[in-house]
């Protein structure tokens, strides 16, 4: 606005016309409203690609996923114009998957599992256009610019969150998990940043969109010889509690079952009745 405002006093000295004079003045002050509203500013660094993200779902120190930035110069024709683009590109342990055949994104709680069909772009390609914006220079030599949306069809930039389903390839099958992205605003240049993911921990089973995994089932068996009860779950899930209650009656007091965070847990035969359950901690 500073350099914007210096050029139009220049200019209004120069030239002693009334009339023209005031259409300078109404110029500026078209350029300085559009400008505010717009905020756009051209990235400093050089054209080319840049990855500002790798991501390492599983951690296993190997890259499951990246979030480059595409910078490319247009100019031409006395035009100072270039394009932005913000793209996913996962690797080969890591597969993006549809909600459905007209969404990409996911509704939160949605499931994602083997029922939702593999991500491809207009190139047959796995990786995802998050939002991507045309920018140009409006008044040559000012660096006051204009940006303008140009995401496609299956990308995010009208929006201010994207919910994603993956598949996360491992030795032991697949998993399925979601990753979400969210910006503060739907400005065209408005980046967006990771906002939370997560998989479910066992293959082959569901998770719901934006959730943590839903814990396995706890499995009993009673031995009456011994009196005592054994209860056991998939020990492939972590970070899972074992609980107990006396009453499913509102409001529910669940109790933490002591020295039980690995599987089997033996207990003696209560005198009551008891429920038992898994959360995730």
């Amino acid at each position: 606005m500073e350099i914007l405002g210096d050029s139009f006093s220049h200019l209004a000295r120069l030239e002693t016309n009334r009339k023209l004079t005031m259409k300078l003045t109404a110029f500026f002050f078209v350029a300085i409203g559009f400008t505010a509203s717009a905020a756009c500013v051209r990235p400093a660094d050089q054209f080319g690609v840049e990855t500002l993200v790798l991501f390492d779902v599983d951690v296993d120190a190997v890259t499951d996923l990246k979030l480059d930035r595409y910078y490319t110069d247009h100019s031409g024709g006395g035009r100072n114009l270039a394009t932005v683009g913000y793209t996913l590109a996962p690797t080969e342990s890591l597969t993006f998957l549809r909600a459905n055949s007209v969404g990409l994104g996911f509704p939160t709680e949605a499931p994602i599992s083997s029922a939702n069909h593999v991500y491809q772009n207009a190139a047959q390609q796995n990786a995802i256009a998050l939002n991507g914006y045309w920018i140009e220079e409006i008044i040559p030599g000012t660096a006051i610019y204009e940006c303008s949306d140009r995401s496609g069809v299956e990308s995010f930039g009208n929006q201010r969150e994207a919910l994603l389903g993956y598949r996360l390839n491992l030795d032991d099958g697949p998993h399925y998990g979601w990753i979400r992205f969210t910006r503060p605003d739907t400005e065209p240049s408005t980046p967006f940043t990771v906002a939370g993911y997560n998989y479910h921990p066992l293959p082959n089973e569901p998770i719901g969109a934006g959730q943590p995994p839903t814990p396995p089932p706890v499995n009993t068996t009673y031995d009456e010889a011994a009196g005592t009860l054994s209860l056991n779950w998939d020990a492939r899930f972590p970070g899972v509690a074992l609980e107990y209650t006396e009453s499913l009656t509102e409001p529910v007091e669940w109790q933490p079952v002591p020295d039980a965070s690995v599987p089997p847990v033996l207990l003696p035969v209560p005198e009551t009745d008891r429920f038992y359950r898994l959360r995730t901690q």
